[in-house]
This record gives C-alpha cells, structure tokens and sequence, in this order.
C-alpha cells in the first residue's frame, strides 16, 4: 500500500505544480472524508482526522511555512562615537535564535494524513479476510445414524423363523444387537461398510430390536406373526405362545376303535377315539407299538415330545393344555415315519371358573435330554399363580417368560428357538431367585 499511496501523491503534486505547502493544504482537507472511511472499532481515529484533526495538522504546516518567510535578518549594529569624557561599551543586541522546527528546515506535518490514510487501508484489507479461527476444525458425524438396518424394515412382519439381519455402518465398528434389550447376536462392519448377523427364531408379537456400536445406537421394531398359533409377546429371543391351559383334566373315556398308521404292525392310538369330545385341558394319549421304541408326538405340526414304548409294548403321554378347537395328533417313528393319526375336538373353559384355588402338584410333560422337532410345546399342571420359563443357551439367558395358571391349573409353552441346544427352567411365578422346579436341556433338530 505505501509504494501505492506515495505514487499516487507523487502524481498529484507534479501534475498541480504543488509545493510542500501546497501538497500539505490538499490531504488537510482531507480529514471530513478520511472519518467517514473508518471502518467499526477504529472511530477513535475521528479525532485526528476530522476538523480538529487532519485539517489542525494542515494549517500547523502552513503556519509554518509562513514563520519562516518572515524571519527577520538580524541587524548589523556599530558603537556609536560620543564626545562623552565617560563612555560606555555599546550593548549589541543578539538576534533571537531561530526556532528548532526553522532549524531543521521544518517537520513534514503532511505525512500525519498519509500515514492515517494507510492505517485505513491496512484496515480494510483486514476486515474483508475470513474471521480467524483457532485449532483445528473437525466434523463431528453422530454415530447413531451412520448405523442402518437394511433387512429387516422397520415394521415389517415376520415369521417366528430365525432370520438374517443386515445394514451398514463405520468400517470396522464391532456391533451389538439386542432384542427387547436381551443380547442376540454380535457382528462387525466389514471394509465396505456392510454387515449382516444371524438371528435366533423370535417370539410372535412385536419385537423392539437395538443395534448399538460403541456411543451409537440404532432401534426399530417388527411384528412376528404365525398363522394358526396362538399370539404372545414374551420378550424374549425363543418363540412361546401361550395356549389355553389345564393339564388336570383327563380324557373323557372314549377308546372307540384303534388307529392304525397304514404298512405298519403292532403300533394304535387306543385313546382318544376318533372324533372325541374332550373337556377343557390336558388328556392323556395311549397306545400300543414295539417294546424300546421311541416315539415322537404332534399336535398339528407341533412337536409334543418324544415317548418310549414299555416293556409290555405300551405307551402314554399326558398332552398339556390343548387350545380349544379341533386338535389332529399324529405318532412319527424313529426315521420319521408317519405311524398313526387321530382327531379331537376340546371344549372351551368354563368362563365362571378361576385359577385363584389351584392347588395340584406341579408337572412337566418334557423330559431331560429329548431331541425334538421344532416348534416344540410343553406344559403341565400346578398350584399358586403360575410359573416363570427362563431360557438359555450354554451358559447365556436368552429371555423369560411368565405363564399364568389358567382357570383349570394348566399351564403351557411352545416354542421355536431354531437348531442347536437349549435349556429351559421352570420357576414359581414371582420368586426369580428360586431354585428351579425344572431344568431341562433339548437338543432342536433342523
């Protein structure tokens, strides 16, 4: 700005014919508008260029100029020649000292407005830069919406089927994914972002899924439906629908005629008859079939459990808590094998009755060690308000759910945790610290 400033001055002065004085008149008449041009925060500077300012400087050098041309010379004087007897040495005045400003040949007072007029510039180049910013500026993105859920939708209905979800999110970010905030499975972003985990089968019902990784945390929620089942919401990660419950009632006497499974010898379904009228609640099933061979049990697709045929080429199993309705039961052998079928029909309970007097000893209609089909029930019968099912894998609670008594003391469980080992345990209602009544391990087929 100065070598720009000065030659700007420079022209001007040669272009006018100007002198110092000259030059010094035109930047003191400067001074009104150099105060209009100061830009916020630099308004102290109106008192040097305004009228008491810049034009002050001005006409500070012009009387200067005007000092000295009117010097005067300094007189020459002589003694003057008296006739007097007595004389006295004439006084030669000394001529005044000229002023230090006249001296120096005079201060150059027109660079004050030069200088201010260059702190205005510099003024303004800095108040058109960006403003400053300290330390290093960083973006900070919030972890949680950079981990999607791609599969499933949120909303989306869903069998009571294990299933594969999948999204994307940070590379690298180890995530871990929770079912009614129950841990269910673990997963880690892959390089390209993408991630997907397995899923045990869930319950039917609505089912609010987390996915959290580190400070982040993603949430949305699915139905789980199964057509033909009865709809719960258990909370937990294996699929149990509750059905209508009473293990206490027996079958109502009917043996009619045996069925028999069609290219097979020695094996009948002895009760219930065919198209037998059952009560409300559980009933037992028998039959006949080879000594040592293990049987497997279902109702309507569902495995019951296994059954062993006695010695004496017997067998029985107490069915617990039916819902009511027409019920098929068929009998599958060792490979398979469809061995014999029947139909019932089970009342509804009685809506007058109540489950507050139940007092029956508990049981369980599964055994320890079983290897089952899925989906799987059990149940059975007890006393007080009912009884709690904690579920678990290896060492790992997976979820609980709570089972009321129904009004005949039944109770009952079905469930479709997908293959591998389980276990269950079987605790009075209310008494979570309880030793278990129960503690059974299955291994699920596929």
């Amino acid at each position: 700005m100065t070598p720009l400033v000065l030659a700007l001055l420079g022209s001007r002065a040669r272009s006018g014919n100007m002198g110092a004085a000259g030059l010094s008149g035109l930047l003191g008449g400067m001074g009104g508008g150099l105060a209009g041009l100061l830009p916020t925060g630099l308004s102290s500077l109106g008192a040097l260029l305004g009228t008491g300012g810049a034009a002050g400087v001005a006409a500070a050098g012009a009387a200067g100029a005007a000092a000295r041309a009117s010097v005067p010379a300094s007189p020459v004087t002589t003694a003057p020649v008296t006739t007097a007897p007595v004389t006295t040495a004439p006084v030669t005045p000394v001529p005044p000292a000229p002023p230090e400003r006249e001296r120096r040949g005079g201060f150059p007072w027109w660079i004050i407005p030069l200088l201010a007029l260059l702190l205005l510039g510099g003024c303004w180049l800095v108040n058109r830069q960006p403003a400053a910013t300290t330390g290093t500026a960083t973006t900070t993105t919030d972890p949680a919406a950079s981990i999607l859920v791609s599969n499933p939708s949120s909303d989306a209905n869903l069998p009571p089927e294990p299933f594969t979800m999948s999204g994307t999110g940070p590379a690298g970010v180890a995530l871990t994914i929770l079912d009614e905030g129950q841990e269910v499975a673990t997963a880690t972003v892959g390089e390209d972002g993408n991630w997907s985990a397995d899923l045990p089968a869930p319950t039917v019902g609505e089912h609010t899924y987390t996915v959290e990784g580190g400070s982040a945390r993603s949430e949305f929620k699915v139905n789980v439906t199964d057509a033909g089942a009865d709809a719960s919401t258990d909370g937990t990660t294996d699929a149990a629908t509750d059905a209508a419950a009473d293990d206490g009632a027996t079958d109502d006497g009917a043996t009619g005629e045996a069925v028999t499974g069609e290219g097979t010898s020695g094996f009948t379904i002895a009760a219930p008859a065919a198209d037998a009228q059952l009560p409300a609640g559980g009933f037992t099933m028998n039959g006949t079939g080879t000594p040592g061979e293990e049987l497997e049990l279902f109702e309507d697709g569902t495995s019951l459990g296994k059954i062993t045929v006695g010695e004496d080429g017997t067998w029985t199993f107490d069915v617990p808590s039916p819902a009511a309705g027409q019920r098929g039961y068929a009998v599958r052998g060792p490979d398979g094998t469809e061995l014999g079928t029947v139909s019932a029909t089970v009342a509804e309970a009685d809506a007058n009755a109540s489950a507050a007097n139940c007092t029956r000893d508990y049981t369980l209609s599964i055994t320890d060690g079983q290897t089952v089909s899925e989906p799987f029930r059990f149940g059975g019968v007890g006393q007080g308000e009912g009884y709690s099912v904690t579920v678990k894998r290896g060492d790992r609670t997976i979820g609980t759910k709570d089972i009321p008594l129904d009004a005949t003391c039944g109770w009952s469980y079905q469930s479709k945790p997908g293959a591998g080992t389980i276990s269950y345990e079987v605790r009075p209602l209310g008494d979570a610290a309880a030793e278990p009544l129960s503690r059974v391990t299955l291994t699920v087929g596929n």
